[in-house]
């Protein structure tokens, strides 16, 4: 076994470990979305564009997830776009005839977007 401590340099703080089921301590790590995620949800009327989430102060955007609900509506259309300074980016473009339509985008290796990035 290997003795090692791997520490914040700033701090000098240990970063966290969790003992295994035989006691070795066990570096703990999670993902930004587990630990900074927040859920969005909007409802859109026809004929508008509406923010769905957007950066925070100077932060960016890091999409892990994507659901999508969209009822019946004759004739109607929805567009998700990922918008950020370096691309607009379309998601999803849906043409709605006849019945909704539902689909969920699980996101591979997230998507992110630099400072003023948004999803509308």
């Amino acid at each position: 076994m290997l003795k090692a401590r791997l520490m914040d340099t700033a701090t000098g703080k240990d970063l966290h470990t969790y003992p295994d089921p035989s006691g070795h301590p066990t570096l703990v790590t999670s993902n930004y979305g587990r630990l900074h995620g927040t859920f969005g949800s909007v409802t859109v009327s026809a004929g508008t564009t509406t923010v769905i989430v957007t950066a925070r102060g100077n932060q960016g955007v890091v999409l892990t997830d994507l659901i999508i609900s969209l009822g019946k509506q004759n004739g109607a259309s929805a567009i998700v776009r990922f918008n950020d300074a370096a691309s607009n980016t379309i998601v999803v473009a849906q043409v709605i005839r006849d019945v909704g339509a539902s689909m969920s985008i699980p996101f591979q290796g997230n998507w992110a977007g630099w400072q003023g990035s948004y999803l509308d």
